[in-house]
């Protein structure tokens, strides 16, 4: 703004020396030769930030455009006129909000702008002390006077019309520069607003501003006022809601998105903020709307996009999940987070080998990350890539030996190599680590268990059991404990345990039979076995037992039943061909049972009871 000029005469004011009709100069006061050197700093300072040749820009008309901006702005400040210079950077701002020059310019000429203020404001405070102004206004002046309340009434509706236009500006100019998160710039265009008329609109949007700023008292301030002027000042609400979500009051922050959506004001953070907190609350179709809003308003929020694939895989719509982790890992190709969350569905999906692919780039983004260790060594025991595993599930050990979940599954892997010491020494890890994980002790159990340690493994199975009395696995691991040590009515009351928690378990009721067999309790034991098999036909240890009772019964029909379905799902015991050819010599047919027996002959020359093969077909 260009400051209004005293027209009237100071008293003891000397006259300007005229010739030729120009002013003649006078030498320039210490004041005046500050502001020659101020202005001469302000164009080195400008000649440094503003390059020649501006390598970014392309030939094209906007860049000619904003050239001639910034040319025109460096003119004005040159010349001390600041505002005619900040207005051309406005304009040039307009055209490209990210070109670092505009702001480098803007800065250095605030910094002019307020030297000169200061240094009028010091002129003026020496003037004062020089001379005494006279209190009552000269007939000029007072004539001055009258001619203003005599304007006419055109030219004051003109005035109230530019002031809305420039109040508009500065708002326009405000919300630009806080949409690229330049904060104090923001904030001195609303200032220039408030300047015209302070409404709650202003104090609206610079309470967004300073909430960008961190300044959260100044930011909160501001919006209790809007509000309290306006109750429905979006941005105010927005900026109050941020700040109760940011402590975590979750439900209260809510209501301030709402009522900021109900004022007409969205941002694609005040979605992503309400989507993470429909999440929480697990309203996950809540929370995909929102996610979907957010990433609507800014495609590239890639927070947004994962966050909108975790609420998919809650919904179990894992197709649409993995189409937002993508649009993630495009925005952000090395979030490992969203690897583990991309190969996790694959893994639950079965499909092992692309799951892998997911889990191991996760570790080689970021090689001590143990979730996508432990992930990976899942995926290799479910490849049969045991070794692998082990090695997988040791370096996740290493990186974290604190997350009970590296121990416990490094321990799994040593059970398996038949390491159960060094087994129980990772499981009690993993259980001070943890000490309410029942997995952890159902393991440690199975562990004490194949050292025919049977005390501790009992012990540790009721410890899983006390822990979760809904998981099947403890009684399972009781049932089979007990038939090892033929306590078989212990064993029978563990097995129909599991089998009431999950009724299609196909070794519950196995090991159901298997008590009632040893017990010599034969027609439970073939009803047990049949359940078993109605789950799983083609196990051939649960067929080659029931052919077994049926033998035992003298039941030669359903014997060789049984022991025909061995065979024609498996060809490698010879012990069941001999148990199905002697079936047909008891049914009296012997051709089968020659034939079954030349076939035992064919596939195993070298079996140890081949002499009562060659006594049953020198019979025949």
């Amino acid at each position: 703004m260009t400051e209004k000029k005293n027209t009237s005469r100071k008293q003891g004011a000397k006259p300007k020396a005229v010739q030729k009709g120009k002013v003649v100069s006078k030498k320039p006061s210490k004041e005046e030769e500050k502001k020659q050197w101020l202005l001469l700093g302000l164009l080195g300072l400008l000649l440094v930030l503003t390059p020649i040749v501006w390598v970014g820009f392309s030939g094209g008309g906007k860049a000619k455009q904003i050239e001639k901006y910034l040319s025109l702005a460096e003119e004005y400040a040159n010349n001390e006129a600041y505002d005619r210079a900040l207005d051309y950077l406005d304009k040039a701002f307009e055209l490209d909000p990210n070109d670092p020059r505009i702001k480098e310019l803007r800065d250095a000429i605030i910094r002019a702008q307020k030297n000169k203020e200061k240094l009028k404001e010091d002129e003026m405070k020496d003037l004062l002390k020089k001379t005494a102004q006279a209190t009552s206004p000269t007939p000029l002046e007072k004539t001055t006077t009258v001619e203003k309340k005599e304007k006419p009434q055109v030219e004051q509706v003109s005035a109230k019309e530019s002031a809305a236009e420039q109040y508009k500006k500065y708002m326009e100019n405000g919300k630009k520069y806080l949409e690229n998160n330049y904060f104090d710039e923001a904030i001195k265009e609303f200032e220039k607003a408030r300047k015209i008329e302070a409404t709650p609109e202003v104090d609206a949007y610079e309470a967004v501003s300073y909430y960008g700023k961190k300044d959260i008292g100044k930011a909160q301030s501001l919006a209790q006022a809007a509000i309290q002027k306006d109750p429905k000042q979006g941005p105010a609400h927005y900026t109050l809601g941020k700040i109760l979500y940011d402590k975590d009051l979750n439900d209260e922050a809510l209501a301030s998105f709402k009522k900021a959506i109900e004022g007409d004001y969205e941002t694609a953070d005040m979605y992503y903020s309400m989507g993470v907190i429909y999440y929480m609350k697990k309203l996950y179709n809540d929370a995909k709307s929102s996610f979907q809003k957010a990433v609507s308003l800014d495609p590239k929020h890639a927070k947004a996009y994962y966050n909108l694939g975790l609420t998919y895989m809650a919904l179990n719509d894992n197709n649409n999940a993995l189409k937002a982790f993508d649009q993630n890992l495009q925005l952000e190709p090395t979030n490992a987070k969203t690897m583990i969350n991309i190969g996790t569905i694959y893994y639950n999906a079965k499909q092992f080998s692309q799951a892998e692919k997911f889990f191991a780039r996760a570790v080689e983004i970021e090689p001590n990350n143990d979730r996508a260790l432990v992930k990976l060594g899942n995926t290799y025991e479910e490849l049969k890539q045991f070794t692998r595993a082990l090695s997988v599930y040791q370096k996740a050990y290493q990186v974290n030996p604190k997350n009970y979940l590296c121990s416990f599954n490094y321990a799994r892997m040593l059970v398996y190599t038949e390491r159960y010491a060094e087994a129980l020494k990772y499981y009690s890890e993993s259980i001070q680590q943890k000490n309410d994980y029942a997995p952890a002790y159902y393991n440690m159990a199975n562990a004490y268990f194949l050292m025919k340690e049977y005390a501790q493994a009992e012990e540790n199975y009721q410890k899983a059991i006390q822990l979760d009395r809904y998981d099947p696995e403890p009684y399972l691991g009781l049932g089979s404990m007990y038939l090892a040590k033929q306590e078989y009515e212990k064993a029978l009351s563990a097995f129909k345990k599991a089998a009431d928690l999950q009724p299609r378990s196909f070794i519950a009721y196995k090991g159901i039979g298997d008590a009632y067999a040893r017990a010599e309790i034969y027609e439970d034991a073939i009803n047990a076995y049949k359940k078993a098999l109605e789950i799983n036909p083609t196990d051939v240890n649960v067929l080659e037992s029931l052919g077994d009772i049926y033998t035992r019964q003298k039941d030669y029909s359903n014997a060789a039943v049984s022991y025909e379905k061995y065979v024609k799902l498996s060809q490698k015991n010879a012990d069941v061909y001999l148990k199905l050819a002697e079936s047909y010599i008891q049914l009296k047919d012997n051709a089968k049972a020659k034939a079954t027996l030349l076939e035992l002959k064919d596939r195993f020359p070298n079996y140890k009871n081949m002499s009562k093969v060659d006594y049953y077909l020198s019979q025949l």
